[in-house]
C-alpha cells in the first residue's frame, strides 16, 4: 500500500506539471481522498460510535 500511494502521489505531481487543467483534476481527487478518510476515520480506527452510524457505512449486505 505504501508504494501505491507514492505512486499515485508521483502520477499527480507529473500531471499537475504536465497542464495547467489537471489541476482541477488534482483538487477534485484531493477533495474526494479526504472525505472518504473522514467518513471512514471512525470505523478503521475503532473508535466508540453510535449503531446507526455504523448501520449507515454498511453499503452491501455481505458486509455485516
Amino acid at each position: 500500500m505504501p508504494f501505491v500511494c507514492l505512486a499515485i502521489a508521483i502520477l499527480l505531481n507529473d500531471l499537475l506539471s504536465f497542464k495547467k487543467i489537471f489541476r482541477f483534476f488534482l483538487v477534485g481527487y484531493m477533495i474526494l481522498v479526504i472525505g472518504l478518510f473522514a467518513y471512514w476515520y471512525p470505523l478503521l480506527t475503532a473508535l466508540p460510535i453510535h449503531k446507526l452510524y455504523y448501520e449507515h457505512h454498511m453499503w452491501f449486505r455481505s458486509w455485516i
